[in-house]
C-alpha cells in the first residue's frame, strides 16, 4: 500500500505494506486527510491482502484520493473478471479508480497459484490483447474478440464504470533506462505509462527503483507526473 502526495507540486510518497485491514485503512484515511493524491494496492496474493478487495473497501472508506492497483497481473484474473472488478470499484468511489495493469514478474507467486508463466514476449502479447478486451467490455455492448492468446465472443458488461469512456489505465513494464533522469542500465527501474480517457490530461510516467534513497515518479489524478525523491520502492 503507497501514497502520493500531498499539495500542488507534490514531493511527497509513502509505501507501507500492511496485512490488517484497520491498518490499511487507517493508513489511508491519514493520508487523505493529509492531502495525498492517490494511494496503491500491490497485486501479490501469495503475502498480501488480495488487490480489488482491498480497493473495494478503501472505496467505500474514502472520499477524494485517488485508488490504482499497483499493478494487476493479467493472469491472475480472467479478462472479463479484470473489467468487471475495475468498473465496480470505480462506481464504489464514484470515479476514483485507475487500473494499472501489468503482465507478471514473479515465478515463484505463479507457482504457487498454479498459474504457468509463459516468455515475456508471450506475456507481452497477452496483456495487449487482455487491454483490447477490457476497454471493448467498458463500452457496454456486446463485444467479440479473437486474440492468439485471449479470446471473447458476445461479452458484456451490464453495469459499467462511472468514468467514461473509460477507466484511466496505467500500464507497467520493466526497462533498462529511466524516464526519471537516470542512465540507461539502473535496475528494476520500472516505467508505467497511464492512458486518460479524451478531454483528461494524461499522466507521463511512474518509476522507481529497488534501493535505499532511489528517486521514483508517480501520476497525479489530473495533471502531468509528478515526481519524489529518497523513498525506497519496492516491485510492484
Amino acid at each position: 500500500m503507497g501514497s502520493v502526495g500531498p499539495g500542488p507540486d507534490t514531493l511527497g510518497y509513502r509505501t507501507a505494506f500492511l496485512n490488517e485491514w484497520s491498518e490499511i485503512r487507517a493508513f489511508v484515511q491519514r493520508d487523505e486527510a493529509l492531502g495525498f493524491d492517490a494511494c496503491w494496492a500491490n497485486d501479490h496474493p501469495n503475502r498480501l491482502m488480495d488487490c480489488w478487495t482491498a480497493l473495494s473497501a478503501l472505496a467505500v472508506a474514502t472520499e477524494r484520493i485517488r485508488l490504482i492497483s499497483l499493478v494487476s497481473c493479467i493472469y491472475y484474473r480472467s479478462p472479463y473478471l479484470l473489467a468487471r472488478q475495475a468498473a465496480d470499484v470505480d462506481r464504489l468511489s464514484e470515479g476514483r479508480v485507475v487500473l494499472g495493469i501489468g503482465s507478471g514478474w514473479d515465478a515463484p507467486e505463479f507457482a504457487q497459484m498454479c498459474v504457468p508463466m509463459p516468455s515475456t514476449a508471450i506475456r507481452q502479447e497477452t496483456m495487449e490483447e487482455t487491454l483490447q478486451i477490457v476497454r471493448g467490455l467498458w463500452r457496454g455492448e456486446p463485444f467479440t474478440f479473437t486474440g492468439k492468446y485471449r479470446q471473447v465472443k458476445e461479452a458484456a458488461l451490464r453495469v459499467l464504470p462511472v468514468q467514461q469512456p473509460y477507466v484511466p489505465i496505467l500500464i507497467a513494464a520493466e526497462v533498462s533506462g529511466s524516464p526519471c533522469g537516470r542512465s540507461p542500465g539502473t535496475p528494476t527501474c520500472r516505467t508505467s505509462r497511464r492512458t486518460s480517457p479524451p478531454g483528461r490530461r494524461s499522466t507521463s510516467v511512474m518509476c522507481g527503483v529497488t534501493s535505499s534513497g532511489a528517486e521514483s515518479s508517480a501520476p497525479r489524478p489530473d495533471g502531468p507526473m509528478t515526481r519524489s525523491c529518497g523513498a525506497t520502492t519496492a516491485r510492484c
